[in-house]
């Protein structure tokens, strides 16, 4: 680190990592929807040695009562690990440019000073291309290939992924992370969304096998090799309380049995319906499951990272 950066945003403190090479962002945030995308930037900074340089100003953004902080104990003392949104900097092995990872829970507050405040930085750091990350239920099975599909402008990350950026469709409540996609493209930053679908009918969140479809992909488009090890564990975890879920409940099986012949015989895999297209087949699922006893659930699974 040899030098700060000055600036009025809210970002409490930023040091410049050194001269950057074609510096790509990649952020993701957790959400009441979703907490993969978060969850794949922090194994990322986990797995990649990530160096932390700059975090958002929390008591600017989040609302107490609802996002509490954790207090935890450090060597006799009482400490207080607040939410907030956070930026390091890595050159995983492999890679031939730099990356800065940008990961946070969605903020409550100041969605438009907070995008500024992440374009201004990124500006300064010299970055020019931007991926965020998503992550939506959909009309998929868990037996399946996790489709990714990218929307905006890919750039160079996604010549080399081998993946093809489409125009967006979505339209509706916004989520902050389509907010700072807009802050950003108008800022002139190439920016694109990589998402990931996960099946509407097990809540995992964050969702194993949704992470490592992302990780994957990002892996391509930077030339690096992340290892899947620390997620492992909970994508078999996840499949054997899925399997039992079938096994308890026809009705679920059923459905997973269908929603398999409508994968199969889609055109692309980022064909698959929403979740919220595929309303008549769980009206359908829970009108069957009429008398039949509650399957297990699937829970988040225990970040090891």
């Amino acid at each position: 680190m040899d030098s700060i950066i000055r600036t009025e945003t809210l970002f409490e403190t930023l040091q410049r990592p050194g001269a950057l090479d074609a510096p790509l962002l990649i952020a993701g945030f957790g959400s009441p929807e979703s907490q993969t995308p978060a969850s794949v930037v922090e194994y990322l900074v986990h797995e990649w040695d990530a160096g932390l340089v700059a975090h958002l100003d929390p008591d600017a953004l989040y609302d107490f009562t609802v996002a509490r902080p954790n207090v935890l104990i450090e060597e006799g003392e009482r400490v207080v690990e607040w939410p907030g949104v956070r930026l390091w900097h890595a050159r995983p092995a492999g890679a031939d440019r730099d990356v800065l990872l940008l990961a946070g829970r969605e903020p409550h507050f100041r969605w438009q000073r907070a995008g500024a405040a992440i374009a201004e930085v990124a500006h300064a750091l010299g970055v020019h291309e931007v991926v965020i990350l998503g992550s939506f239920a959909a009309g998929i099975p868990h037996t399946r290939t996790v489709p990714v599909r990218m929307t905006g402008v890919g750039g160079r990350f996604a010549s080399r992924a081998g993946i093809e950026a489409g125009m967006p469709r979505y339209q509706g409540p916004a989520a902050f992370s389509m907010a700072l996609g807009v802050a950003l493209r108008q800022a002139g930053i190439e920016t694109a969304s990589l998402s990931a679908m996960a099946p509407f009918y097990f809540a995992a969140e964050p969702s194993p096998h949704a992470m490592a479809a992302l990780i994957e992909v990002i892996d391509r488009g930077l030339g690096t090799h992340t290892s899947l090890e620390l997620l492992q564990p909970h994508r078999e975890a996840f499949d054997a309380q899925a399997t039992m879920a079938m096994e308890s409940t026809p009705a679920m099986a059923e459905l997973v049995a269908n929603l398999e012949r409508q994968y199969d015989e889609a055109p692309a895999p980022a064909s698959v319906l929403r979740a919220d297209e595929v309303l008549a087949d769980v009206e359908a699922l829970l009108a069957r499951r009429d008398g039949e006893a509650g399957g297990p659930g699937i829970g988040p699974p225990r970040r090891a990272w």
